[in-house]
């Protein structure tokens, strides 16, 4: 019994198709031409069909019949591997010497016919169904066999990246606590720290408010001590001079008198001798002067004399050392004052106990 094919429809080819034909060969002889390969004016029921032997080696030859040019392409394949019934793409390849298909697969060739099969029954054997049907189950068992080893392996694979998963998990899991201890613990050091600074910058703020304080107070101070200073300036320099020079001028009288009585001094030193003796005799106490007496009276008066004259002339020296610091420091407070007049200064005033030491040798 014979097969059949139709053809149906061809794409790919940058001609007219209603210039193309396709010649159809089984083991290298001719067996039919279809042109055109498809006509607007037929549907594929009125295609005809091309008969064809059950088994062998198609050929078909795609050409454009009104030229005559090379072929476009063309594909050769054994009968047997064209299904028993039903549509299927055929790939055409331009290499005729390189054209055999031996099995079947889903073309997405550029150039390609499409054509519909009908393959006559074939009776089979129970005796060969059974043995097909052997050799599709152990074709089968074979396949389930194979599946189960990639599956074991995948098995043993995925147990060997869950393994490595587990410990992994486990080892981030244990980063992950030490990491959350750390942090704990860091986050209580911050917190005491930020809790150390907060109260130290409270302190600040409180001794920044005191040091406020203290400047507005020192402020008002320097104010008033300005204020007082520049009355002083105005009304007390004169009067401290004046008063410089009238101490002055008191010291002066105070020398020229202490000079005055030590003449005199000198004057009752020298006849104190004489009188005293004179005095004895006058008593009875003493009856004869000798050269003895008259020496020890000498001697005495002469240490009378030189102990009043050493007392005198420390106190001279004295006042003289006072006149003399006193003219310095009248020297230098009028150099200050006029200093303080120029610069708006405050005014030196004279210590206390050196007014009590002046005020005392006046009055001695």
């Amino acid at each position: 019994m014979k097969s059949k094919i139709q053809i149906l429809r061809c794409e790919g080819f940058n001609h007219e198709e209603s210039s193309l034909g396709c010649y159809i060969l089984v083991n290298q002889e001719l067996v039919d031409v279809i042109t055109p390969l498809k006509s607007s004016d037929l549907s594929s029921d009125q295609i005809p069909f091309t008969e064809i032997p059950s088994d062998g080696l198609l050929k078909l030859i795609v050409k454009e019949m009104h030229k005559d040019s090379l072929y476009l392409g063309s594909l050769s394949l054994p009968i047997q591997s064209l299904p028993s019934k039903g549509f299927v793409w055929l790939p055409i390849f331009q290499d005729m010497d390189n054209d055999t298909v031996n099995v079947l697969k889903d073309t997405k060739s550029c150039t390609r016919l499409l054509i519909s099969v009908e393959k006559p029954p074939t009776s089979i054997s129970s005796t060969s169904l059974y043995q097909l049907q052997i050799k599709k189950f152990e074709f089968i068992i074979s396949q389930l066999e194979e599946r189960l080893t990639e599956n074991t392996q995948i098995f043993e694979q995925e147990k060997k990246a869950r393994s490595v998963l587990a410990t992994a998990y486990e080892q981030l899991q244990r980063q992950h606590e030490e990491f959350v201890n750390k942090s704990e613990k860091r986050e209580q050091s911050l917190l005491s720290l930020l809790e150390k600074k907060d109260q130290e910058l409270q302190e600040s703020f409180c001794k920044f408010k005191d040091l406020r304080n203290r400047y507005d107070t020192v402020k008002l101070e320097k104010s008033h001590l300005g204020e007082q200073l520049e009355y002083f300036r105005k009304h007390t320099s004169l009067k401290v001079v004046e008063e410089f020079c009238g101490e002055i001028e008191g010291l002066k009288r105070t020398i020229r008198d202490m000079k005055e009585k030590d003449k005199k001094c000198c004057k009752v030193v020298d006849g104190l001798g004489k009188d005293w003796l004179d005095a004895l005799k006058g008593l009875g106490i003493m009856k004869k002067v000798t050269a003895e007496d008259l020496e020890s009276c000498d001697k005495l008066g002469e240490f009378q004399l030189k102990a009043q004259i050493l007392a005198l002339t420390e106190k001279n020296t004295a006042l003289t050392e006072r006149v003399k610091q006193l003219e310095s420091d009248k020297t230098g407070l009028i150099s200050e004052i006029m200093d303080n007049e120029n610069t708006g200064g405050k005014v030196p005033k004279r210590p206390e106990k050196e007014n009590q030491i002046f005020s005392g040798r006046l009055q001695n």
